[in-house]
């Protein structure tokens, strides 16, 4: 094979990878919220458990000291959404994502 030839072969499966990752990063959406308790405040180290409904596979995260959380590349689906913190009562909701939507909850999300 001409080495000019190769090179081209080379280039071209590698743009052609990159654009499969991309493309397929593309179809992530991702889950932020915000948990506050009934004076506003926000809620730190508060246990989020995120659960594909078709999959039950489970994610997690704790809330940052302003309560802040987020769920970075999440595939497009139906959610259960489930917040505990010992001092509060555990809160539990659905949670639809489209490709590449952010879906933004607050505690009034919450029921």
């Amino acid at each position: 094979m001409q080495p000019e030839t190769r090179r081209f072969l080379l280039s071209s499966a590698a743009v052609a990878a990159l654009s499969a990752v991309s493309l397929f990063a593309q179809t992530f959406g991702e889950i932020t919220g915000h948990i506050s308790d009934a004076s506003g405040a926000g809620v730190p180290a508060a246990k989020v458990l995120l659960t594909n409904l078709a999959t039950n596979a489970v994610r997690t995260a704790v809330s940052t000291d302003s309560g802040d959380y987020t769920f970075p590349s999440v595939a497009p689906g139906s959610y259960n959404l489930k917040i505990e913190q010992p001092s509060f009562k555990a809160v539990t909701s659905h949670v639809q994502v489209q490709v590449q939507q952010t879906v933004r909850l607050g505690h009034e999300d919450l029921q």
